[in-house]
């Protein structure tokens, strides 16, 4: 069995049916006799609510996931050459198709039957802002095994580990040549710049000269950013707890469900045995009346043979007397 393939068919999975179709196909695996793909199929952590809308997102809006992966690789270009104005010019696009991104995957819940709240969706949104900031994180989105919220901190690399369901998926997309351009690459569209762009010899160096009036306010915004970064992190970091814990209240209560399922299943085999030993008791009650008819028909017939035997016993005793009377 391709786990691969497995592992895209759950992730996409209704959380509440996730278990059972987990369960399922290592079944089924097991039964073919490929234990190995068994185990790695029972291992398959179960998403988060937030991760399993980011899935479907990926998986239905490809186009759209090309922009994110676009507009990432600009914010990170901008980042690297320390262009505040470009990046103040790039975060609107930032807010807008974020925002976008996080109402598509709620619509995409909703029709799968499972809304999304207010806190899963800040957590797409978080998760969408992280792939932005960091290269392994949006290789990470892509793969669309997501099992957790990323979280991107602004000051260390996004962590990756328990997040995605088959991590080796993260490097196979990162070695896909890329759908979007490259961070060290300008985008092939982009919107004017207020000041001039950096000459084409420059785009190759991982950082260059600013100059003096890019520089200036470069310190203050980078310092306020950081600032908002962590704050956003904390927040987020709340969120994650919250929908944690939300996620373990939704596996208590499945556990509930199917505890109240088997009590009804018992409740219903027990009424069954109930009903038959109603009906045996019936049987029997019926069987006891025609026993009480019978014994009631031998005690008639016994009193009747009585009073044959008594008057036989008086038909010879008279008989007796006129035999005795004879000569």
């Amino acid at each position: 069995m391709n786990v691969d393939e497995v592992a895209q068919a759950l992730y996409v999975t209704l959380p509440a049916d996730f278990v059972g179709a987990r369960t399922a196909y290592a079944k089924e695996a097991r039964a073919d006799g490929d234990a190995s793909s068994a185990r790695r199929i029972g291992r398959l952590r179960k998403p988060t609510k937030s991760a399993w809308a980011t899935n479907l997102l990926v998986r239905a809006d490809p186009g759209r996931l090309d922009a994110l992966q676009a507009l990432g690789a600009e914010l990170r270009s901008a980042q690297d050459r320390l262009a505040g104005a470009e990046l103040r010019a790039l975060a609107s696009r930032r807010r807008d198709l974020v925002a976008d991104l996080v109402a598509e995957a709620r619509r995409l819940a909703d029709e799968a039957g499972d809304p999304l709240g207010g806190p899963g969706a800040d957590e797409v949104a978080q998760t969408l802002n992280a792939a932005l900031t960091d290269a392994a994180a949006a290789a990470a989105l892509d793969t669309g095994l997501l099992v957790d919220a990323l979280v991107a901190t602004g000051l260390e690399p996004v962590e990756l580990d328990g997040k995605v369901a088959l991590p080796e998926s993260v490097g196979e997309v990162a070695e896909r040549p890329r759908r979007a351009p490259s961070p060290t690459q300008p985008a092939p569209t982009r919107k004017a710049r207020p000041r001039k762009a950096p000459p084409e010899k420059k785009k190759k160096p991982a950082r260059r000269e600013e100059p003096e009036e890019r520089v200036e306010d470069t310190a203050a915004e980078k310092a306020a950013a950081k600032a908002e970064e962590k704050a956003a992190a904390r927040a987020a970091e709340e969120r994650r707890r919250a929908e944690r814990r939300r996620s373990d209240a939704e596996d208590r209560l499945v556990a509930a469900r199917r505890a109240i399922e088997q009590a009804e299943q018992q409740t219903t085999s027990a009424r069954g045995a109930l009903d038959d030993l109603e009906q045996r008791r019936t049987a029997l009650q019926d069987e006891l009346a025609r026993l009480d008819h019978d014994i009631a028909a031998a005690q008639r017939d016994v009193r009747e043979a009585r009073q044959a035997r008594t008057a036989a016993e008086r038909a010879e005793a008279k008989a007796q007397r006129a035999i005795d009377r004879l000569p």
